[in-house]
């Protein structure tokens, strides 16, 4: 199937695009995927996974030579991509991008009109990443959510008392994992997600962990100060804060994956996406009024708050900016490159298109 695919690129001279993703294997040995958008058959183009390539080095000539041999293998000559290749997209790791010998800057010597350019989506995780770093007060509600990630996935014991604990309460407990980390923004917040919707069953939990005798008192304590921290009126908010966040830049990432997604359709949702987080300087997300209603009440379903002096909530106005900024830094493009392709979009086309005259005084 892959042959036909390829036979069906190469013979119809499409235009190819290569994407690649550095991973690490569970043997931790270094692969990366190579993926390319072509049209086939005279269709739309369509991303095609290729190859998973293992690597035997990590630098950038390695790594160039990795994928011109994936791509000779499968079929693509060096004559044919020299007329053909377009792109080349990757995450922006200095190995990658780097203006000096990085693998793009490696490529585009030796295939002159290569478009090279940074996965939207990495760029994403950097301008979150930058943001959490900047504002130090998320730090604490970072490593918050990684200990009870920490004692809940940890433990095939722990896994089931808290499962036990969800049932009695009615709440659903999803995957907890690790949050605000430089992976998949929908990653973290599915985390968040899953802390919000089983609140109550985390805090059954660790009540319940904090008052069982069959534990020892160091763990008892530990789980006591787990449940008191989660009790807080602070931590509700910051929870409340990071779902409003993450929930949006979630369904930013996803559709920047769209097939169809352009740069010109990428800067529209890029500029909707920073205008909603602005509005949230002055008008908090719908988790973050739950958040702030519970507060005022003192409870939050069946879980009662108290302020807790020692946290330091997030500075909400400071991280929507902070974010905002990055997010402009990583993300946007050069204007001249948009004015360029707005040419290509079918809505600023005339839907009438006349034919105009040349005066014969001319």
């Amino acid at each position: 199937m892959q042959k036909k695919i390829v036979n069906s690129i190469v013979s119809s001279s499409s235009k190819l695009s290569v994407f690649i993703d550095e991973a690490t294997s569970l043997s931790h040995k270094s692969a990366m995927t190579v993926n390319v958008k072509a049209s086939i058959d005279g269709a739309t183009p369509e991303f095609v996974f290729l190859e998973l390539v293992e690597l035997e080095s990590q630098k950038a000539e390695g790594i160039e030579e990795a994928i011109l041999s994936c791509l000779d293998a499968a079929g693509f000559s060096e004559e044919w991509l020299q007329k053909n290749w377009i792109s080349f997209v990757s995450d922006g790791a200095n190995v990658m991008l780097g203006k000096n010998s990085g693998v793009a800057t490696r490529l585009t010597s030796r295939y002159p009109n290569l478009f090279t350019w940074h996965c939207m989506n990495h760029r994403l995780e950097l301008a979150l990443s930058d943001a959490v770093d900047e504002v130090q007060s998320i730090n604490h509600f970072k490593a918050f959510m990684e200990k009870i990630h920490n004692l809940y996935s940890q433990s095939n014991i722990n896994s089931r008392e808290l499962l036990e604990a969800a049932r009695e309460v009615g709440s659903r407990v999803k995957k907890i994992v690790r949050v605000l980390n430089t992976r998949w923004v929908a990653s973290s917040f599915s985390a968040v997600k899953a802390v919000w919707r089983s609140y109550e069953a985390l805090n059954r939990y660790f009540e319940n962990a904090a008052g069982d005798q069959t534990r020892n008192s160091k763990e008892r304590k530990t789980y006591r100060g787990v449940a008191h921290h989660m009790q807080s009126k602070e931590f509700l908010c910051d929870l409340g804060l990071v779902y409003n966040v993450l929930s949006e830049l979630a369904n930013l990432s996803h559709q920047l994956q769209a097939h169809s997604i352009t740069l010109l359709r990428a800067e529209q949702l890029l500029k909707h996406t920073i205008r909603l987080l602005a509005s949230f300087k002055d008008c908090p997300g719908e988790m973050s009024e739950v958040a702030l209603k519970a507060k005022a009440s003192g409870h939050f379903g069946s879980v009662s708050l108290e302020s807790n002096g020692k946290l330091t909530s997030i500075n909400a106005k400071q991280f929507l900016q902070s974010l905002i900024n990055n997010m402009e830094k990583f993300l946007s493009f050069e204007s001249e490159m948009l004015i360029d392709l707005s040419i290509l979009d079918t809505s600023n086309w005339p839907s009438t298109p006349g034919i105009v005259t040349v005066s014969e005084s001319w």
